[in-house]
């Protein structure tokens, strides 16, 4: 899924393994560079124009290909220097009854 912010044309890219950190990249709309590396698996939305909403997986937990279900909705700029917790951890297992899905609207 790509992402667009209007004001400086950045996209979300794909989900790259950084020295065995999950991280995703964003790109420059223009011509396709990364501006930058944020934590997270999936990018879901832009919180403004310098910060995303992500689902990261439990740091401690998540191996590139195993334990990515145990995640939480996080806030992080672009930057990735700064990084909020939204929600705690969701259960690991993709069928579990419980499971929840966040649900976005526009700013």
């Amino acid at each position: 899924m790509e992402l667009r912010n209007a004001e400086f044309q950045l996209v979300t890219g794909k989900r790259a393994d950084d020295d065995g950190q999950i991280v995703s990249e964003v790109l420059d709309a223009s011509n396709g560079k990364r501006v930058g590396l944020v934590p997270g698996q999936q990018l879901l939305a832009w919180a403004d124009d310098d910060a995303l909403i992500a689902w990261r997986c439990d740091p401690e937990r998540c191996d590139p290909g195993k334990g990515e279900f145990r995640n939480q909705l996080v806030l992080v700029s672009l930057d990735g220097k700064s990084l909020t917790p939204l929600s705690g951890f969701r259960k690991a297992d993709l069928h579990y009854s419980g499971r929840w899905t966040p649900v976005f609207s526009r700013r």
